[in-house]
């Protein structure tokens, strides 16, 4: 039985990180006027990032969300025995809904309250997972400094794992636009740090209804050119 969320923030030593401010007031806005499991991205189950992840890296390995909100692939990750795990969102409402719904096990858990346009990680990670937010980067300059931070932040022989829309996929997403990329532009973003090993197209089907097209791909962190 999923607990009830409550309004209590995260402790303060499981919470870290900052965010702009007006990127953040949007999303907070967002996430507090409705329920969650409403929101047109809310999936009840994983499916595809989960096959992604566990056809290509096998626990225990880190692994970091970004833009998780209440995502539901961090408790399907510590279920099939992965440890080490951060969800990153820019939304403080987001990570309270998410580790109050993670129960006992919430301080397992690095919760970071960041905008992913301004973060800079602190180490690295086994696995990269962003189902959430690289679609909301339409700037050049801000895919450029993603696909840098990703190249930071995924450890040598690491894996990515991003899922964004479609061509046919919506022109926008609660309010802001979107950038659509098919397999092969997607994979061209991060070309340089990475190579491409699986790839998928999917539908996702939202609360109320609407069918909307994605594309993932998975890609393994080169070794660094001494």
């Amino acid at each position: 039985m999923t607990p009830k969320s409550t309004n209590r923030r995260p402790k303060p030593e499981h919470m870290t990180g900052t965010d702009d401010g007006v990127v953040a007031a949007h999303w907070e806005s967002v996430w507090t006027s409705k329920a969650p499991e409403i929101n047109s991205w809310f999936e009840a189950s994983p499916t595809t990032s989960l096959e992604l992840i566990k056809r290509h890296a096998a626990p225990p390995r880190s692994a970091i969300d970004i833009g998780g909100g209440s995502s539901p692939l961090t408790r399907c990750l510590y279920q099939e025995g992965f440890r080490d795990l951060s969800v990153l969102d820019v939304s403080h409402a987001a990570l309270t809904e998410s580790r109050a719904n993670f129960a006992d096990h919430s301080g397992d858990i690095t919760w970071i309250v960041a905008d992913m346009n301004q973060w800079t990680p602190k180490r690295t990670y086994d696995i990269w997972h962003d189902r959430a937010a690289f679609h909301f980067l339409v700037a050049e300059e801000q895919v450029q400094r993603y696909a840098q931070t990703c190249g930071a932040a995924v450890a040598p022989g690491g894996l990515l794992v991003i899922g964004t829309f479609d061509l046919d996929g919506p022109a926008s997403c609660s309010g802001l636009p979107v950038q659509r990329r098919s397999i092969s532009t997607l994979m061209a973003c991060f070309e340089s740090d990475f190579v491409a090993i699986d790839a998928t197209e999917t539908t996702h089907i939202t609360p109320s209804g609407t069918r909307q097209s994605f594309v993932f791909i998975a890609a393994r962190r080169m070794a660094p050119v001494e």
